[in-house]
């Protein structure tokens, strides 16, 4: 706690100093953890300056809240409701303690995995990006299919690249595998695959990724396999056994710990321009001389005008035709 405390300090100061906003992501997880939570270092964006909290039980949760209430501008809490299987007492409803308990600082909700997604599809985009077809046309496999793993083989699909699942549980594997490809769109040509031959697919890879929470996956006996220029993605942490990760190093092939920073900052611009065009100031239907003006955001009816703000219009955007577009200009 004291180094949580430090951090805070540091924070408030920095941002004081920087006229920024402050702001702190807390998050939960099913994991257990004997150190209770952990916080990350300072992150920094153009309007804020912020730091993120994972927490690891409900007690705690209540204990960092108050902590933080009135010290940071707003409080940014995971929406997702995570149930540990083996302690089901213990549930988490941090949305419920966060709305409890927070009396001075501004709350909103954001999920933790869509951060860890959009930073990893942005990394692995820039990393294909002068290549014509991008990630098209490439193998990948990713290990550990929960949450991140089946959003990110989506990901992958869609962008052209066949994704190769590996899981231990073997029934809900085929089931998320033959759910992607359900779900995927029509039009994609790419499949997910259930990987039934771990060392053929490591071969075959232009593309591994950790998503387990398992460590040492990988081991000695698999780096054979891996070709010298594949990417390799570290999500889950602890992706290889220490004696593959010493040959891997001695190889020379890097391997990618994701950096989340991104998609925190992309949430935050998200958030402003959002609140902008949601502000209640702004935000809604109103008549002006018998003229019906309305903000966007809002189906505007047959000839409504489609403003920032129809309580006083600054900027008009076009004339709404019923049917959630501009009218044309002829």
């Amino acid at each position: 706690m004291k180094n949580l405390k430090k951090n805070l300090d540091l924070l408030i100061s920095n941002s004081k100093k920087q006229n920024k906003k402050t702001a702190i992501f807390i998050g939960n997880t099913k994991k257990k953890n004997k150190n209770l939570f952990y916080n990350s270092g300072i992150r920094v964006h153009k309007k804020f300056n912020y730091l993120s909290i994972i927490v690891f039980s409900n007690s705690i949760s209540k204990k960092i809240i108050k902590l933080i209430d009135g010290r940071a501008d707003i409080i940014f809490y995971d929406l997702e409701k995570k149930v540990s299987y083996h302690d089901k007492i213990n549930a988490f409803n941090l949305e419920r303690i966060v709305k409890e308990n927070v009396k001075f600082s501004q709350i909103y909700p954001y999920k933790a995995n869509d951060l860890t997604l959009n930073s990893a599809e942005t990394l692995i985009s820039n990393f294909f990006k002068k290549e014509l077809t991008g990630v098209g046309g490439k193998k990948s496999l990713i290990i550990g299919a929960g949450n991140v793993g089946f959003k990110l083989a989506l990901k992958l699909n869609e962008s052209g690249s066949n994704t190769y699942l590996f899981r231990r549980d073997k029934i809900k594997l085929r089931n998320i595998v033959n759910t992607l490809n359900i779900v995927k769109p029509d039009g994609t040509i790419s499949k997910s695959h259930v990987s039934k031959n771990l060392e053929k697919d490591i071969f075959e890879a232009d593309i591994i990724i950790n998503c387990s929470d398992n460590k040492g996956v990988l081991k000695k006996k698999h780096i054979k396999f891996i070709k010298s220029n594949c990417f390799l993605l570290d999500i889950g942490k602890g992706m290889f056994e220490k004696e593959a990760l010493k040959i891997l190093m001695e190889k020379k092939i890097n391997i990618f710990r994701l950096d989340v920073t991104p998609g925190y900052n992309a949430f935050i611009e998200n958030f402003l321009i959002s609140n902008q065009i949601y502000d209640i100031k702004k935000f809604g239907r109103n008549k002006i001389n018998g003229k019906s003006y309305v903000s966007r955001g809002i189906l505007g009816f047959e000839n409504d005008i489609v403003t920032d703000n129809p309580f006083n219009p600054k900027k008009i955007f076009g004339i709404a035709d019923g049917y959630g577009d501009l009218k044309k200009k002829k």
